[in-house]
């Protein structure tokens, strides 16, 4: 073979890796997730830990070999809605009513406590009254999808605790919506009471919707699907429910988990095949949907985004991240009624900031209400309070 052959083969090597670059990052993330995740389990931490770091390793930050592109992004996007659903599908609606005071005391808490930290300390540091209230906002956020993952694996997603931070974190949800809509009406102009009203409104509405809608059509909705002659159709089913009802929460500006996990609950409600349709939408799940979302939380670490001035100003706030969160919502169990141990583990379940805090702070960013070098820093508060939250949740589980 001459040199000029040679050369050919490696242009179309070229060309031909290039054109299926979206393919190939599906097939490494996939491999990755799940040879992290085994090694993780096998030192004996939760699977999740190891998901995420693979997502950090194959991402930009070490091997460069996956980016966040818009195929990533938006099956990771599926995959956390179906994550949430299938919480809500195993959950025990009259337990969970059971857990409400505790889990609002936890909510209350967990967002006072935060809010009040980043704002001072945006303060300390020489940034305006709007960009500190803005911190505290990103500060407030919680991601409970990753504690979900955890206590699934551990048996203890139907626990008081299990049910305490999924309480909490509906609640957390709808109460930082609201802040979030007086801090942008504040830096917007001056506070709008007809603005906070509306907001108020949407969250009513869409509540208020979706049960009315669960409860009265989802019945008639599955007993006709039940009787397609299709492949698998109440699977599917549940699958366009859930993805209905997190583009519907969207809308009302909610997280779309929020409306995934609400969902769940519902078709539970309606639906007398919890059991099958759990383990048939973890088969959808897991094989190939969910690692997308764990991947992409590692993925979007960014090598030398930082400048070294603001490195003191970002320990401090992932240092606020975590004690605060973990302090005002173990408080607030505590204070509802859970044992000292269990309040701990509601602490530790509430810390991760995940995909929630990511979104609110590039909204923050897009509006000019934060600077792109303090977006990053609160890319990097959200990636590291996800990661430290998995080995807490077991760590305390373990000492009771």
């Amino acid at each position: 073979m001459d040199w000029i052959g040679f050369y050919n083969i490696i242009v179309s090597a070229g060309s031909f890796f290039n054109k299926n670059q979206s393919i190939i990052d599906v097939i490494i993330v996939l491999v990755a997730i799940k040879v992290f995740g085994h090694i993780s389990k096998t030192l004996g931490q939760p699977s999740v830990l190891g998901k995420i770091l693979a997502g950090i390793i194959i991402g930009p930050s070490f091997l460069g070999l996956v980016t966040q592109g818009p195929l990533i992004k938006g099956l990771a996007e599926i995959g956390v809605i179906l994550l949430m659903f299938l919480a809500g599908l195993e959950t025990n609606t009259n337990r969970l009513l059971r857990s409400l005071r505790p889990a609002a005391y936890s909510a209350l808490l967990g967002v006072m406590i935060p809010l009040v930290a980043g704002f001072i300390l945006g303060l300390f540091f020489g940034y305006g009254r709007g960009e500190s209230a803005f911190i505290g906002v990103v500060l407030v956020a919680t991601s409970v999808s990753i504690s979900v993952q955890v206590l699934r694996e551990m048996g203890k997603l139907q626990s008081k605790e299990g049910l305490t931070i999924l309480g909490a974190a509906v609640l957390d949800d709808i109460i930082g919506l609201i802040i979030l809509s007086v801090v942008i009406g504040i830096a917007m102009g001056g506070l709008n009471t007809l603005h906070i009203g509306t907001v108020l409104l949407k969250v009513m509405v869409f509540f208020g919707a979706a049960l009315f809608i669960g409860k009265f059509f989802f019945p008639l909705l599955f007993s006709i699907t039940a009787k397609m002659q299709v492949s698998v159709p109440v699977v599917t089913t549940c699958i366009i429910v859930a993805l209905i009802y997190a583009v519907a929460a969207q809308y009302m500006g909610l997280a779309g988990i929020i409306g995934a996990y609400l969902a769940g609950l519902m078709v539970r409600s309606a639906n007398n095949k919890g059991e099958t349709l759990v383990k048939s939408l973890e088969t959808v799940g897991y094989s190939f949907f969910i690692p997308f979302f764990f991947a992409g939380i590692g993925l979007e670490v960014a090598p030398g985004a930082m400048s070294k001035e603001i490195i003191p100003f970002a320990v401090l706030i992932i240092l606020a991240a975590v004690v605060s969160k973990f302090l005002g919502c173990a408080l607030g169990a505590l204070l509802g009624g859970l044992s000292p141990g269990s309040a701990l583990i509601v602490g530790a379940g509430m810390i991760a900031r995940g995909e929630v805090a990511l979104i609110i702070a590039k909204f923050g960013n897009d509006t000019g209400l934060i600077g792109s070098e303090l977006f990053t820093v609160m890319v990097i508060m959200a990636i590291i309070t996800t990661v430290l939250s998995p080995p807490l949740i077991r760590f305390f589980i373990r000492q009771i």
